[in-house]
């Protein structure tokens, strides 16, 4: 098979994906393991909670290198950063305290890599955690804890 300059430098093929990495956007990949489609339905039942309190979505799953946020959106004039926490019904340990400092150290750092990537960086920002709680009568709880302690007050974007 032979490739030609205008095959390989097609948009959909070459700067597409650019366009999508610069911007933040992944797309999921096609076979999810079990638990990452509990994750993603954790994810979308936040999502339409978070519509519902009036918040404005921004996007979901920005990635920097190897770190990577749930969803960003805004709360008025407050740019909110979110990590989301499916657990299923019975599960003892609650989605707040699975996020340890290593965790809290990589979430640090997108955190600070999507405020600089920012032209103009909001004046007010915060960290929230959403649990999800899987219910089999289909009654799910969602917990939500604002404004959760992630930033030291020196906290600079880069």
């Amino acid at each position: 098979m032979k490739l030609s300059f205008s095959t390989i430098f097609s948009f959909k093929n070459f700067f597409y994906p650019i366009f999508r990495l610069l911007l933040g956007i992944q797309s999921s990949p096609p076979n999810l393991s079990p638990t990452q489609k509990i994750g993603q339905l954790g994810e979308d039942i936040a999502c339409q909670f978070l519509k519902k309190n009036h918040y404005t979505l921004l996007t979901r799953n920005w990635r920097y290198l190897k770190d990577e946020i749930d969803i960003i959106a805004k709360d008025g004039e407050v740019l909110v950063f979110i990590e989301v926490k499916t657990r299923q019904e019975n599960t003892p340990i609650p989605g707040f305290y699975s996020v340890n400092s290593h965790k809290k150290r990589s979430l640090n750092r997108i955190c600070k890599y999507y405020l600089g990537s920012l032209r103009f960086p909001p004046q007010h920002f915060r960290f929230d955690i959403i649990e999800v709680r899987l219910c089999k009568n289909n009654k799910n709880c969602v917990n939500h804890y604002k404004n959760v302690l992630l930033f030291s007050k020196y906290f600079q974007p880069i």
